[in-house]
């Protein structure tokens, strides 16, 4: 059997007649969010860090590259700076295109 971590939380609330109540929660936490994120530069360095941070890799077109990250926008913005290159970042939350060739539509469905 597999041992995964738990969350514990805990809240306090007031019942119908004001008797302070605790409720504890666990939470099993199985897998953590990966982030989908678009990355527009020309820098080899830059695009080769994220591939770095990225555990399924990336995917290239048309100038944009996508890839996704067990970490939040800060942590990668930060990793990708310490190149000192010019680059773009969006965090991809809600992702949609039109009439998208074969090598668009291939770049942004790795991150939908």
């Amino acid at each position: 059997m597999k041992d995964f971590p738990v969350l514990c939380l805990q809240a306090q609330g007031l019942g119908l007649r004001q008797f302070r109540r605790v409720y504890d929660l666990e939470v099993n936490v199985t897998e953590q969010a990966r982030f989908p994120y678009v990355l527009i530069t020309n820098s080899a360095s830059v695009i080769n860090k994220a591939s770095s941070l990225s555990p399924t890799g990336i995917h290239r077109g048309k100038g944009i590259t996508t890839f996704l990250a067990d970490h939040q926008f800060d942590k990668v913005f930060s990793s990708l700076s310490e190149i000192g290159d010019e680059f773009g970042l969006v965090q991809a939350n809600d992702l949609k295109y039109n009439h998208a060739d074969g090598e668009l539509a291939r770049v942004f469905d790795h991150i939908k």
